[in-house]
C-alpha cells in the first residue's frame, strides 16, 4: 500500500503506521492507539489529536488511503477486469493481513460501518476497471459482499502469492461476469 498516495498530515500517517502495527497484538481498540501514539510520538494520548473519534475513525483512514493507493494503480491505465483490481487490492495489503484480520473481526460487532466503507471500496473497485459506469446500489453491494468473501478466503491463504486466492478471485468475478 502507498501511504504517500493522499496529502496527509506526517504525524497523521505516522500514528497510522504504527496502528496498523500494534493492532494484531491489541485489537482495533483504543489501546492499539495509545500503543500506536507511544511508538509514534512518545505520548500515549497525541492519538486524540489527529483522531478523536477512536479506532473506527482510524480505520476509516487507513482503509481511505487503502482506497486511493488502489486507485492510483490504475490512474494511467484501467484494470480491464473488476478481479485484476481485487488482486492487486490484496497485492498492495500484503503486509497487512494481520491487521486486516483484526478489522474484519472488529467489523463483525459493527456491521453498519463496516458495510459502508466496503461500500466505498466497491465503488471506488468499479472506478478503477475501464469503460466502468458508476454503478447502481446493487451492484456495488453484491460486489461488497463477494470481496467481502474474498478477503476472509485471502486471510486464510497459505499458498505461495496467494495463488488460491487469485484462482478463486477469478473464478468468482467471471461468474459475476465482472
Amino acid at each position: 500500500m502507498d501511504w504517500d498516495v493522499l496529502p496527509s498530515d506526517p504525524c497523521q500517517l505516522r500514528l497510522a503506521k504504527c496502528f496498523v502495527d500494534a493492532v494484531p497484538a491489541c485489537g482495533v481498540s483504543r489501546v492499539a492507539l495509545e500503543q500506536a501514539s507511544r511508538n509514534a510520538f512518545g505520548d500515549a494520548a497525541r492519538w486524540e489529536e489527529f483522531f478523536p473519534a477512536g479506532p473506527r475513525e482510524m480505520i476509516w483512514f487507513v482503509s481511505e488511503v487503502s482506497d486511493a493507493s488502489m486507485q492510483a494503480a490504475y490512474s494511467a491505465e484501467p484494470a480491464q477486469r473488476i478481479a485484476d483490481v481485487i488482486t492487486e487490492r490484496l497485492a498492495q495489503n500484503a503486509e497487512l493481513k494481520p491487521f486486516v484480520r483484526r478489522v474484519m473481526q472488529y467489523d463483525a460487532l459493527h456491521p453498519f460501518q463496516a458495510l459502508t466503507r466496503m461500500q466505498r471500496t466497491a465503488k471506488v473497485m468499479y472506478a478503477c476497471k475501464a469503460g466502468s459506469q458508476r454503478p447502481d446500489l446493487i451492484s456495488s453491494a453484491l460486489l461488497n459482499v463477494f470481496y467481502t468473501a474474498l478477503v476472509f478466503f485471502w486471510l486464510y491463504d497459505r499458498s505461495p502469492d496467494d495463488v488460491r486466492t487469485k484462482a478463486a478471485t477469478d473464478a468468482l468475478m467471471r461468474i459475476l461476469r465482472l
